[in-house]
């Protein structure tokens, strides 16, 4: 198969896919949560680890006391937390995660570690914000500045694929 017939094949698959993500991002972007949104779940942690939650992203896992799912806060991990509150994370600390009902019921699959967590959208380590709501909401805007960029670069070079696809494809007839 030429280069141009290549071109063309990649154009016409991933142009309706990004294109589709360049549409949906700016309009039907997940809003932000309230308070209300929010269930908090209190207990004495038990444990507390740093988990490869992406390629390039870390996580922070905690285990409570009593619960047999962890809690799991990649948004915005480590930027948007505030460090003289994770430095009271220890045993024995309460801490105070927010959480989404909805999550509890039904936890989120990391298929990687093959576990079950539950995110975390606001955390208070000893009485001390960690992560607030609105720096969970903060994180999200920001994550879908970067997704909606993304998306707009490939749909380009998709379409730029298409339209060397094509052009050489007429040049060869």
């Amino acid at each position: 198969m030429s280069d141009a017939k290549k071109a063309l094949v990649a154009g016409i698959i991933a142009t309706p896919i990004f294109g589709f993500f360049t549409i949906y991002l700016p309009f039907f972007s997940d809003r932000p949560l309230s308070p209300s949104d929010i269930e908090v779940v209190r207990g004495n942690m038990a444990r507390v680890e740093i988990v490869r939650a992406g390629r390039n992203a870390d996580a922070l896992q905690i285990w409570l006391t009593g619960e047999s799912v962890p809690f799991r806060g990649s948004a915005g991990y480590p930027a948007f937390y505030r460090k003289e509150a994770l430095a009271h994370l220890t045993a024995s600390a309460p801490v105070e995660i927010g959480i989404l009902p909805t999550e509890r019921n039904k936890p989120r699959r990391d298929r990687v570690r093959a576990q079950d967590f539950i995110p975390i959208y606001a955390l208070t380590v000893a009485g001390t914000p960690a992560l607030t709501l609105d720096d969970c909401n903060r994180w999200n805007v920001e994550n879908q500045k970067v997704g909606k960029y993304v998306a707009s670069i490939l749909l380009l070079c998709a379409l730029f694929l298409l339209g060397y696809g094509l052009r050489h494809r007429r040049n060869t007839m």
